[in-house]
């Protein structure tokens, strides 16, 4: 369930993946904000904020308009936390001190994960 200003709740009926150490659902924003922009409507870039997940069978009964929304919350588990996760993809940088002089934005600082270590923390 997403809040879009200007427009109201959307139900996307959107699947993520999921994971199951850590319970967090994943998204790309990009496919999240072209959802959005299809469902509400709107050709710019909307302000929205994702309230939670629904139950599915309450979602099918809603895309019939049988649910009231007090229904709708009541089977909702809500986002306890909102991450943003960035990553710079391998490869070859310029140091940040000569990246400005060619016009780009300076690579961020890597910092190697320790060794044995396969989980993100």
């Amino acid at each position: 369930m997403i809040h879009v200003e200007d427009f109201g709740l959307v139900l996307l009926g959107k699947t993520c993946r999921l994971c199951l150490g850590c319970e967090t659902l994943v998204v790309h924003q990009a496919n999240l904000e072209q959802l959005i922009r299809v469902a509400a409507g709107h050709g710019a870039r909307q302000k929205y904020v994702v309230l939670g997940t629904v139950d599915r069978r309450v979602w099918r009964r809603g895309l019939k308009g049988r649910v009231a929304p007090a229904e709708m919350t009541q089977h909702m588990a809500d986002v306890k936390t909102y991450l943003r996760v960035e990553f710079t993809p391998a490869g070859w940088y310029p140091k940040p001190e000569t990246a400005g002089s060619l016009g780009l934005e300076p690579a961020a600082e890597h910092v190697p994960a320790p060794r044995g270590s396969t989980r993100v923390r």
